[in-house]
C-alpha cells in the first residue's frame, strides 16, 4: 500500500466506522475497531478479482461478521485503485438493500427489453 492510502468504509451495521481511513495508521485502526465491534469474529471469503485497465481492479466477497446479539452475511464489492504497483484506494460497497445478481440481472434485462445493453435514464 502507499503511505497515503485510504479506505471509504460504509457499513450501516457499524455506522461508527464509516467514514475514509487514511494512511497504515488509519487502515491499522479499522482492522483493529472491525476486530473489536465483531469480537474477533469478522470473516472475508474473496469471491472473484476483476481487472479494469492497468489502475483498477474489482473484488467480490462475502463477509461474515459476528455480534453479540447476530451474525450478518453481506456480499460485497471492492475497487481498487492501484499506482505504481501499490494499492492507493479501497472503496468498500456492501450490499444494504439484499439484491442478489439473480434479482439485477432479472431486472436489467426486464428494463432493457430484453437486450443485453443497459440503458440508464438521467
Amino acid at each position: 500500500m502507499t503511505d497515503d492510502v485510504v479506505i471509504h468504509y460504509f457499513n450501516p451495521e457499524l455506522p461508527d466506522l464509516q467514514g475514509d481511513h487514511v494512511g497504515w495508521e488509519g487502515v491499522r485502526k479499522l482492522f483493529a475497531e472491525l476486530g473489536q465491534a465483531t469480537g474477533g469474529m469478522f470473516k472475508v471469503t474473496p469471491d472473484s478479482f476483476n481487472p479494469v485497465g492497468d489502475e483498477l481492479l474489482v473484488m467480490q466477497t462475502r463477509n461474515n461478521m459476528a455480534f453479540p446479539d447476530r451474525v450478518i452475511e453481506v456480499d460485497v464489492v471492492l475497487v481498487w485503485r492501484i499506482v505504481d504497483g501499490k494499492i492507493n484506494e479501497i472503496r468498500y460497497i456492501p450490499a444494504v438493500h439484499t439484491a442478489t445478481a439473480n434479482t439485477v440481472s432479472q431486472t436489467l434485462m426486464e428494463q432493457s427489453g430484453g437486450s443485453n445493453c443497459i440503458r440508464i435514464f438521467i
